[in-house]
């Protein structure tokens, strides 16, 4: 589906897919193997799987399309009020308003099951097969798959700003401009340069 992409605000792009929007507006491209939906409502956010993507609606609900196995695009009936989006490689992730989490898709490492108590999230991220959140006081939560320690927060990470999820590992930008990052590192994405701070965004690739 096209449409004028003019300025624009949010782009995501995961293996495969590419999903952005431009004053509303909605565009995606790359493997259409899967039907894309219907792109002509209004979207504030995307974000895109591996094989799906998720949009949250001006009225705070949440469009899904694409591969439909593991229910990953089948989100909760009564799902509103979500301020913020994310997608694995087949589980999706929404941040309420009243900072709740809620998870949908592919269980099997429990990536899709939020743990019991988790409250006044801020942020969330989603990995191949884990996720993550951010509190309001800095802290990292994480769940699901651990296979390569992606899901093992360092135990004294604090005073953390933005985190996001690449596929097997985790970043965490802290307040004091510094880059946390734990997981896979068989490519280096893990290692962070000793000296390097100043840092504003984060983003992650597969192994970068």
């Amino acid at each position: 589906s096209v449409a004028t992409l003019a300025r624009p605000v949010a782009l995501c792009a995961t293996l495969g897919t590419a999903v952005a929007h431009a004053q509303t507006d909605l565009v995606a491209w790359g493997l259409q193997k899967y039907d894309a939906g219907d792109l002509r409502d209004r979207f504030t956010q995307v974000a895109a799987g591996v094989e799906h993507s998720v949009a949250l609606r001006l009225d705070g609900t949440v469009a899904c399309w694409g591969h439909t196995g593991q229910g990953r695009c089948t989100p909760p009936a009564d799902l509103t009020q979500v301020v913020q989006l994310a997608a694995g490689s087949s589980h999706s992730m929404a941040l309420r308003a009243d900072r709740t989490i809620v998870c949908w898709g592919d269980n099997l490492y429990g990536q899709a099951k939020v743990p019991a108590g988790l409250s006044n999230a801020t942020q969330i991220a989603a990995g191949v097969y884990h996720s993550l959140s951010l509190t309001g006081d800095g802290i990292v939560a994480a769940w699901g798959s651990n296979s390569n320690g992606q899901a093992t927060v360092p135990s004294a990470l604090a005073g953390v700003t933005r985190i996001c999820a690449g596929a097997y590992h985790s970043l965490a930008l802290k307040s004091d401009t510094t880059v946390a990052a734990w997981g896979a590192n068989s490519a280096g994405q893990c290692n962070v340069p000793a000296t390097f701070n100043g840092a504003r965004e984060i983003a992650a690739g597969g192994s970068h």
